[in-house]
C-alpha cells in the first residue's frame, strides 16, 4: 500500500514539473488528488497507468495562440499610402478587423488609370497637375473556412468610409480686348472635399511564414457605393472672366461624380460632387501575432 501511494505521489510530481502554466496545473492535479484519496481509502492497488494516465491527458493544459495580429500593407506603399489593419480572433472561425489608410498631400497616384476613369482630354488637362490626400477607415469581419482563425482562405464583408481632398490651379483664356493681345492666360486655384461610403466583400488568404510573423493576400475586394462634397475657387471676376472660366470647365459635367453644370459668379466658381463610388481592395500585408 505505501509502495503504491509513493509511486503514484511520485508521477504526479514528475508531471508537476513538466508543465508551463502553474495556475492551470492546479485545475487538473485535484483531480488526481482525488484518485489518490480513493486508491488509499479504498486500500486499492495500480496495476497499471491507464487510468492515470486518463485523467494527466485530458486535464494537461494546452498552449494557445494569442488573439491579435497588428499588419502593414506593403503594397499600398508605391502609392504613398500607409494602410494599416488591427485583426481580433472572436472565434474559432471567426475574426474582426479594422483597417486605416492614410495618404498625405500630393500628386495623384496611377495618373494612366485616372486619365482613364475621367476619359476626357480636356477634362483631364484641369485635374492632371492636382494634389490630393485621402483618408479611409474599413471595418469587416472575417469567415476563414479551414479548420481555425486566422490561418487559410477567407471570405469578409467590409464597410468603408473615405475622405479626399483636392487642390489646384485652373488656367483659363480670357478675350483681353487688346487687338495685338487678343487673349490672356488666367488662372484660379481650386480646392475641395468629398467622403464616400461603400460596402463590398473581399476574398483573401492569411498564413503563418514564422514564429508570430504572417502573411495577408488580399485577392480581390470589389466595394460599391456613393460619393458627395465639392470643389470651391474663390476670386473676384468680371463677366468677361466668368464666360471664359464657363466655357473652360463646361465639359466637366460629363464626369460621372460631377452633379450638374459648374456654379459661376461674381465671387467665384462651384463645382457639386455627388454620385456613384467604388473601387478594389488589393494588396498584400505582414502582420506580427501578440
Amino acid at each position: 500500500m505505501k509502495a503504491t501511494l509513493s509511486f503514484l505521489i511520485s508521477i504526479v510530481f514528475f508531471f508537476l514539473a513538466t508543465k508551463d502554466s502553474y495556475a492551470e496545473v492546479e485545475n487538473w492535479s485535484h483531480s488526481v488528488k482525488v484518485f489518490i484519496l480513493d486508491s488509499v481509502k479504498n486500500d486499492a492497488k495500480v496495476d497499471s497507468f491507464i487510468e492515470l494516465t486518463k485523467i494527466i491527458t485530458d486535464k494537461t493544459p494546452t498552449k494557445t495562440d494569442p488573439n491579435n495580429i497588428v499588419k502593414v500593407n506593403l503594397t499600398s506603399l508605391a502609392l504613398r499610402n500607409f494602410s494599416f489593419q488591427y485583426e481580433r480572433v472572436l472565434t474559432r472561425k471567426i475574426s474582426g478587423a479594422l483597417g486605416i489608410r492614410v495618404m498625405p498631400n500630393g500628386n495623384l497616384p496611377l495618373k494612366s488609370l485616372a486619365k482613364d476613369i475621367v476619359n476626357d482630354d480636356e477634362a483631364w488637362s484641369h485635374f492632371e497637375q492636382l494634389k490630393t490626400s485621402n483618408f479611409a477607415v474599413t471595418p469587416e469581419i472575417r469567415f476563414y473556412m479551414g479548420k481555425s482563425s486566422p490561418r487559410g482562405f477567407y471570405i469578409a464583408p467590409f464597410a468603408r468610409y473615405a475622405n479626399y481632398t483636392v487642390d489646384l490651379s485652373l488656367e483659363f483664356e480670357v478675350e483681353s480686348g487688346n487687338p495685338i493681345d487678343p487673349t490672356i492666360m488666367e488662372t484660379i486655384p481650386l480646392n475641395g472635399e468629398a467622403s464616400s461610403f461603400s460596402g463590398g466583400v473581399l476574398f483573401g488568404a492569411q498564413w503563418k511564414v514564422a514564429e508570430s510573423f504572417y502573411l495577408d493576400w488580399w485577392i480581390l475586394g470589389p466595394h460599391y457605393g456613393s460619393t458627395s462634397g465639392n470643389i470651391t475657387g474663390k476670386r473676384a471676376l468680371n463677366q468677361r472672366e466668368q464666360d471664359s472660366l464657363r466655357e473652360e470647365i463646361g465639359d466637366l459635367e460629363d464626369i460621372p461624380f460631377i452633379d450638374g453644370p459648374p456654379e459661376i459668379n461674381a465671387n467665384g466658381v462651384r463645382l457639386n460632387i455627388k454620385g456613384p463610388w467604388g473601387g478594389l481592395r488589393a494588396g498584400l500585408s505582414i502582420g506580427y501575432r501578440f
